[in-house]
């Protein structure tokens, strides 16, 4: 297995506030979205292995590692990465988005398609299009009560295990859980919600540019409903299914995940 490392984090100063973020290698721009419950940092058995041959960026969303909240709307995530990617002078990016770091993706889609080479939707759904005023569902609000209910490392221990499989090794639980008590409590529910308004079906639909959708078969936390709306949305899109693993396969085998993610890219990479 590739070793885990990351670069240093490093502050991207924004009009909108500061955006935090690692990169390392030379080529072309490879972007990160990571999910709700972790940071850039997560990226360790990615950072050797793509960093060899393209230049791979990973942010920190708003709220996370080093980066300034910001109103807790999809379309806002979305123009505070356009507004990353200015300041980088990144014209057009490959972009992997995580649960999360995928709705924020399919949000982009809409606002700035033409900024996007391809596109890979990892363990993510099209936003659950809930009205503004509903309540947080369940699984949110049962996160939230496990965050003021635990320790940091404790709670991270809880999502770690929701994350991956069974048969996870104590040595990736902890290594999950770590990230995941770095994260911020206080703005969990924003980002939460916003993931539940969130509704990019129509800007998914109108998508062009090469796309793939990956999915743990024994994914415990994606809502497979959501993943259905993912698959109607996009029914051109490669698909690939890792049936043994979780919510995390980046983590829980980054060989097969890194191997299936540099093929398709292979395929769509500009000279």
């Amino acid at each position: 297995m590739t070793n885990f490392s990351v670069p240093d984090l490093k502050p991207c100063e924004l009009a909108g506030g500061t955006i935090s973020y690692r990169e390392a290698g030379e080529g072309q721009p490879l972007l990160f979205l990571h999910g709700i419950n972790i940071h850039s940092g997560i990226w360790g058995y990615q950072f050797p292995h793509f960093a060899a041959n393209y230049r791979m960026i990973a942010w920190d969303a708003p709220s996370y590692g080093g980066s300034a909240p910001r109103e807790g709307r999809i379309e806002v995530y979305a123009e505070a990465l356009a507004e990353f990617l200015d300041e980088l002078g990144l014209e057009k990016v490959m972009l992997v988005g995580h649960s999360m770091g995928g709705i924020i993706g399919g949000a982009f889609t809409g606002l700035y398609p033409d900024r996007l080479q391809a596109l890979v939707l990892s363990c993510t759904h099209t936003g659950a299009a809930r009205p503004a005023d509903e309540p947080l569902v369940e699984r949110y609000q049962l996160r939230i009560r496990e965050r003021a209910d635990t320790e940091p490392l404790d709670y991270g221990r809880l999502q770690a295990a929701k994350m991956t499989t069974d048969d996870s090794t104590p040595e990736l639980i902890e290594q999950i859980a770590a990230v995941v008590a770095e994260t911020s409590a206080e703005h969990f529910p924003v980002n939460a919600g916003m993931c539940q308004r969130a509704d990019n079906r129509e800007a998914l639909a109108k998508f062009k540019a090469p796309t793939m959708i990956v999915k743990g078969g024994s994914d415990r936390l994606g809502p497979s409903e959501g993943h259905k709306r993912l698959l109607a949305t996009l029914p051109d899109a490669e698909k690939k299914i890792f049936p043994d693993l979780g919510h995390s396969p980046y983590l829980e085998d980054p060989a097969a995940y890194n191997t299936t993610l540099e093929s398709f890219f292979g395929r769509v990479s500009v000279p």
